[in-house]
């Protein structure tokens, strides 16, 4: 089989493929506009937890956007302060979980984009003085 056959069987797959997704989007229309509710509670609790079963795989592709290979720990240790913090009724906990949320945000993005250990406690001690002016 020669270049040109293999591409043209290529291009009749696409095509396919597309019809079937305009067939598709068509009946689905349909099935909104005679059970609006079903439609939607199908979209919520189906269509979206597959979508994000897509997302992880992408994510792992992409390293995470972590730059170390360590960088996962601190994240879960102050996931799991914070988580703990919300599910033992202590006022020290709480406050003690929301200056970790923030912080764990501006730590975040400071393990995506800084590449030194300098610019990431750099990154915290910002993220720490966000959370006193704001508290």
């Amino acid at each position: 089989m020669n270049a040109y056959a293999q591409n043209a069987d290529h291009s009749v797959e696409v095509d396919t493929i597309n019809y079937l997704n305009i067939v598709l989007m068509v009946a689905s229309v349909v099935v909104a506009a005679y059970l609006p509710f079903e439609t939607f509670l199908l979209a919520y609790a189906v269509l979206g937890p597959l979508h994000y079963l897509t997302e992880i795989s992408w994510l792992h592709d992409r390293g995470y956007f972590i730059t170390r290979s360590s960088d996962w720990i601190w994240l879960f240790g102050a996931t799991g302060v914070m988580t703990l913090g919300y599910l033992v009724p202590s006022h020290a906990l709480v406050s003690l979980s929301v200056f970790l949320l923030v912080c764990t945000f501006v730590v975040a993005s400071g393990m995506a984009f800084a590449k030194t250990t300098v610019s990431r406690a750099l990154f915290f001690w910002e993220g720490s003085s966000l959370v006193e002016l704001l508290s």
